[in-house]
């Protein structure tokens, strides 16, 4: 999978936005106890989403890969200093400015990965998605709400 942040002009102007599928992470910076340090949501969104590039690369040789750096921004996190929380109507803003700016560019495949369950936050995601994808013609899932889907069975 590339890495937008290393992307330059010239790899842009040679990529197909019809064939890729831009990556993106939105999880908090929260305190998870003495052990855990406060990236571990974004770190496990990243692995969620790491595996799932490697399983479909394979099956979809077509497709690009991309992935942009990550989002720290999250609703529902626990309330101990360290952890950083964010309004739900700036997570839809955020989501939906990324968006709009990637689909004027020619991309509509947006993959938004997480791996915190606070409610808030997920439905932020899923409304800024739904958002994106009425208003500008992407395609932007959440990858961890099509996760909780198939894990419960809808």
């Amino acid at each position: 999978m590339k890495q937008w942040k290393h992307l330059t002009g010239s790899d842009f102007k040679s990529m197909d936005p019809a064939n890729t599928v831009v990556v993106v992470t939105c999880s908090p910076l929260e305190v998870h106890g003495p052990h855990l340090p406060t990236i571990t949501d974004i770190h496990e969104a990243e692995c969620l989403i790491a595996r799932a590039v490697t399983l479909l690369e394979p099956k979809h040789p077509d497709l690009n890969f991309v992935q942009l750096p990550p989002i720290y921004a999250s609703a529902d996190v626990v309330p101990h200093i360290g952890s950083l929380t964010f309004r739900t109507s700036t997570i839809v803003a955020v989501l939906e400015d990324l968006g709009r700016s990637l689909a004027a560019q020619g991309f509509r495949h947006i993959w938004v990965s997480s791996f915190h369950g606070g409610p808030r936050h997920f439905v932020s995601i899923e409304k800024a998605a739904a958002r994106c994808n009425r208003r500008y013609g992407t395609q932007m899932v959440s990858v961890f709400s099509l996760m909780l889907q198939r894990l419960t069975g809808g």
